[in-house]
């Protein structure tokens, strides 16, 4: 590991020196870092201690963006290369990288600190969240989380092989005990785990924790890390039922102090739905001129939309394909290079082409990645990414 050349930015008064804040990053995840950052700083009232970014690869854009914020609130940020070396054992080729094990090392690798408050790239603050520092953890424990409601405690228990009413916890969002960590070697035990049940834990970094810790941690209270489960009904057990965990649901649901965007899903995408979407997209917006004002991933949103019509038009042609080509208005929607996007109505020749179904257009159609869709008004879509006159071109017989 080696510090990255970013000097320190003015040095933090009124804190605890012993505590930190860390984030750890992989190269995808610096804007929503960086927004998590601002979230903090802006809903904080109160100094902040050190904050940490431990990234794979650094992006000198967003550093930049970084500093600055900082410099605007008087708010010391380092940048740390985390090295590779220390996780090579353990399976990176998931849909979680390599970033999701850093969080196992920051006691070892910030031992200057006795407190560590790591948080997961994909939250906000939604208010004041500093008053988590006082929830640190007590007795024989050195780890504070956010306890999954029984019946996912169940379902990920009886997955792991381990007693169904023990505790488990969400890994988004840790106070550590650096000291008690360090003494109990906690990142050997834990990466120990990983290299050994690696095909158990689904959830390598979380599912490894809870191996570890065995249900011996300090409970946060929920509005300390307000998931997808608050807002979106998931059925882990049938027909399962607790008035009381119903009511801590619905309280930390409304007023969330650490709100986490768990799920494939982000709000930096065009189509997510998570009810507070909107919270992320400001932050994010404050970074950028139009149109990322708007928060969103233009480049995530039109893959997430290209695989949401290739699911829709499976579907579609799956249940009849005489259903594809009925009726009046039809249209493509397809995306320049540069992201910006089209709308063209078609050339006659064409729908009476595609109302043909003849096996070229359809080909030709497939080759260029444009999919075809039916809406309740039994319109026919397609939508896909390229150049509009050149797709259109090609699609019908000139190109």
């Amino acid at each position: 590991m080696r510090e990255e050349s970013h000097p320190p930015i003015i040095g933090q008064q009124g804190y605890p020196g012993d505590h930190a804040i860390a984030f750890c990053t992989d190269r995808n995840y610096w804007p929503h870092v960086a927004t998590a950052i601002r979230s903090l700083l802006i809903q904080s009232h109160a100094p902040l201690p050190d904050i940490y970014v431990f990234y794979e690869r650094e992006d000198q854009q967003w550093m930049g963006k970084l500093n600055k914020l900082a410099r605007a609130h008087k708010q010391t940020i380092y940048f740390r290369k985390f090295g590779l070396e220390l996780i090579e054992n353990a399976d990176t080729k998931n849909r979680f990288g390599p970033a999701a094990y850093f969080r196992i090392h920051l006691p070892e690798l910030l031992e200057k600190y006795s407190y560590l408050l790591y948080l997961d790239s994909d939250l906000i603050a939604a208010s004041d969240f500093t008053s988590i520092f006082s929830q640190q953890p007590t007795g024989s424990t050195c780890i504070a989380a956010r306890p999954n409601f029984k019946d996912e405690s169940f379902y990920h228990n009886q997955r792991l092989g381990r007693p169904l009413d023990m505790p488990y916890f969400n890994s988004g969002v840790l106070l550590i005990d650096a000291v008690r960590w360090r003494k109990r070697n906690c990142t050997e035990g834990i990466m120990s785990i990983l290299r050994d049940s690696a095909d158990m834990c689904i959830y390598p970094d979380q599912d490894a924790l809870n191996f570890f810790f065995q249900g011996h941690f300090h409970a946060l209270p929920h509005a300390y890390n307000v998931t997808r489960r608050f807002y979106e009904k998931l059925d882990f057990l049938p027909d399962y039922n607790d008035p009381e965990e119903e009511q801590i649901l619905e309280d930390a649901a409304k007023a969330p102090i650490l709100l986490h965007y768990t799920s494939t899903s982000k709000p930096w995408h065009l189509h997510n739905k998570h009810p507070l979407k909107h919270q992320y997209r400001y932050l994010r917006g404050r970074f950028h001129w139009y149109p990322y004002a708007l928060g969103i991933s233009i480049a995530e949103s039109l893959l997430e939309l290209r695989q949401n019509a290739q699911e829709a038009a499976r579907s579609f042609i799956q249940k009849s394909k005489s259903d594809m080509a009925t009726n009046t208005k039809k249209f493509v929607f397809l995306c320049r290079p540069s992201g910006s996007l089209g709308r063209l109505r078609l050339r006659p020749s064409f729908e009476d082409r595609l109302a043909r179904e003849s096996s070229s257009s359809l080909k030709t159609l497939s080759a260029m990645g444009i999919y075809r869709l039916v809406n309740d008004h039994d319109e026919v879509m397609f939508i896909g990414c390229g150049n509009i006159s050149d797709g259109v071109n090609k699609a019908v017989g000139k190109g």
